[in-house]
Parts: structure tokens; sequence; C-alpha cells
């Protein structure tokens, strides 16, 4: 809708999201590397939680949804995670630092902002956008 008649290539497309919504960003994006190019996850988690079981009971359809265990389909596609630096949801807490670490195993291109303070919650992550846009900006030439 936003493309219209003018799509887009995927370096130029950004998938982001916010707790749950930090988890399902980066879940699609890694399902859909030809249509998302970079991946932005503010205090998101990167293990299936999924207790109505949505995706699937069998471990290989929990770990088709596990964004932890599809690196391999980041490429070199960036990622930029920030995380308060004591996150109080249990579900959420230390995930981006874990997923920082994977990523740097990785060699892969990401950047972690860690917010002072503690909570969960949208906050402080408005003052961020600057940081986001000038991440996205200087990592899109490498796709």
């Amino acid at each position: 809708a936003v493309e219209q008649g003018h799509p887009r290539p995927s370096s130029l497309r950004t998938l982001a999201g916010f707790s749950m919504g930090g988890y399902g960003a980066a879940d699609i994006a890694l399902h859909h590397p030809q249509v998302f190019g970079s991946v932005v996850c503010l205090e998101g988690y990167f293990h299936v939680d999924d207790p109505s079981h949505v995706l699937g009971r069998t471990t290989t359809a929990l770990a088709a949804h596990t964004p932890t265990a599809e690196l391999a389909a980041l490429g070199n596609r960036p990622m930029f995670l920030a995380d308060y630096a004591n996150d109080t949801e249990p579900v959420v807490a230390g995930e981006s630092q874990r997923m920082a670490s994977l990523l740097a195993q990785r060699k892969a291109i990401y950047q972690l902002v860690t917010v002072p303070g503690a909570g969960h919650g949208l906050a402080p992550l408005p003052g961020l956008w600057p940081d986001i846009e000038r991440y996205l900006a200087r990592t899109a030439w490498r796709q």
C-alpha cells in the first residue's frame, strides 16, 4: 500500500516490533528475506512463547518459528536490538543481550542499544528513532 506501483528493494524495507512484536518481526523477516532487508526488535524476545500451540505442537513446528534457530537466514541483513538495562518482564529479560551474543558469534551486522533503567514499556523508545534511522541508513548499502 505504501509503495503502490513503485516497489522498493528489500534492502530498503525494515520490519520492526516491540516485545512480542519484536519476536514476530524477527520471525517474519527471517522467513521472508526476499521481502525484508532489516529487522528492528525493541525489547523483543527470541524464543517461542506459545502456550496455546498456535504455531504447532511438535518440536519441528516450534523450531521453525524460533528466531535463534533461523539465524542462517539473516545473511548480511542488519538487526537493531534495543532493551532496558534491567528489563522486568521475565519472558524478555536478557533476550536482546542473548541475541546480540549469537549475532556476534555469526559475525552478523547488528547493533544493541541498552536503555538505562528498569521496566518494560515504550516510554524510552521514541528517543531511539534517530539511532535506528542512522543505523539502518549506514547498513542498507551492505545488502
